[in-house]
């Protein structure tokens, strides 16, 4: 019998990889055949582009995407999130590339402190994309940006840019996550690289994919859940993963505190949890038309 837990296996709008990742097999798929790629020293086929409305679980297929990267030692893999990335020099602050670059041009990188900046101006694009092709070359590397519409356009040019010319020399793939409006903001960059990137949107779960996204988690803790319950659940999130996992949560909690002690979310289960999926369903509303 599996052991209760304390905290719900259900973390709607955290980002982090869910218990199970539902209706993914194709994605999951094709970034295991570029980590082969890149395992043999090989360049990665092209870069890949994940867009989609909030909520889709972008965030949670890259969660899952890091994790299996790093479950082989062969991989080098660095998650990092447009917002955090105001200048070149930040981006090579948290690479830890200042070294490579020091090695290819000393005289074009200077680094104060914790502070790191670049000299020259047309020439940084390229002296990039020589420090992370060889770094990818001592091993594979795979880079992981989230919120990419939120990079500044001339981050963005430079950065993008450079990466696309590391990527044919090595074995290093650059993942962008971001919003619908990602694709304008990088023609907005400049980066013509994309047209050629592979195009992921991530969207709603089929019905299938929702009832297992909800069901296995609560078998793992211990909990049955009555068909006609699982379709009702299954039939209000619409497929959308983040409500899916908010009705999860919600009968989870509603489950653990059965008088009965049956552990099992039954229709009456949903009943007494559907208040609680309104009420955040309806604060996400909220948030949305306000963004």
């Amino acid at each position: 019998m599996a052991v209760s837990t304390e905290l719900s296996p259900f973390r709607p709008g955290t980002g982090r990889r869910p218990p199970y990742l539902a209706g993914r097999a194709g994605e999951q798929s094709l970034f295991r055949s570029h980590f082969d790629a890149l395992r043999r020293g090989e360049t990665a086929p092209a870069e890949i582009l994940l867009y989609g409305p909030r909520g889709n679980g972008k965030t949670a297929l890259l969660a899952w995407v890091e994790r299996e990267a790093e479950s082989d030692d062969g991989l080098d893999a660095h998650w990092l999130v447009g917002s955090d990335i105001p200048a070149p020099g930040d981006f090579v602050a948290r690479l830890g590339l200042g070294s490579w670059l020091r090695k290819i041009a000393p005289e074009s990188v200077s680094i104060a402190g914790v502070g790191v900046s670049l000299r020259g101006g047309e020439d940084r694009p390229l002296l990039l994309a020589e420090a992370l092709e060889a770094r990818a070359k001592a091993k594979p590397l795979l880079i992981l940006l989230d919120e990419a519409h939120t990079l500044k356009p001339e981050v963005g040019q430079w950065l993008l840019n450079a990466a696309q010319t590391a990527g044919r020399r090595a074995p290093f793939l650059l993942v962008l996550a971001g919003t619908p409006d990602l694709r304008a903001r990088l023609s907005e960059m400049g980066a013509s690289f994309w047209n050629r990137a592979t195009k992921l949107p991530v969207g709603r779960l089929d019905g299938a994919a929702a009832g297992e996204a909800i069901r296995r988690p609560l078998a793992e803790d211990g909990i049955g859940v009555e068909e006609e319950a699982l379709a009702r659940m299954v039939g209000e999130s619409h497929g959308y993963p983040f409500f899916v996992q908010l009705w999860g949560r919600a009968a989870w909690r509603r489950a653990r505190r059965s008088p009965g002690g049956e552990r099992t979310v039954t229709t009456a289960v949903v009943e007494e949890a559907a208040g609680e999926f309104e009420a955040e369903r309806n604060d996400y509303y909220i948030d949305r038309f306000d963004e």
